[in-house]
């Protein structure tokens, strides 16, 4: 049971609940269905902090990102929605912690960053 007003730094996507609602009611999922859902009932049971490594994300205008503890990568430039974001680099990093508005582009000056988490959302696209 969550303990009300309780908060949690674990990554959570919609692709998830899924997985989490076969665990919830102990049915496993068939054979291929879900494959990019991980279960997050550990962190609501307090069993765990954390379901998964990252999280990939998708824009409306088809840029993924990647988003892996404080850190987002956004693989191109632009919002690739409907909001204002950095056009002046071909990738955006965001520090989510300190940057929740991802306002300061920190890609110029992260550049072991950058390359990890390219790295990462290349290795999880496949």
């Amino acid at each position: 049971v969550v303990r009300p007003g309780s908060t949690s730094p674990a990554l959570v996507g919609l692709n998830d609940l899924l997985a989490t609602v076969a665990d919830i009611v102990e049915r496993p999922l068939p054979p291929g269905a879900g494959p990019d859902s991980v279960s997050f009932a550990p962190v609501l049971r307090g069993e765990s902090e954390q379901s998964r490594e990252a999280l990939v994300l998708h824009s409306i205008s088809g840029v993924f990102a990647v988003r892996r503890g404080d850190w987002k990568l956004i693989a191109g430039s632009g919002s690739g929605g409907w909001s204002a974001a950095d056009t002046s680099q071909s990738v955006q990093l965001y520090n989510l912690r300190q940057d929740p508005g991802e306002t300061n582009n920190l890609a110029g000056t992260h550049g072991e960053r950058v390359r990890e988490l390219e790295s990462l959302l290349s290795r999880l696209r496949q």
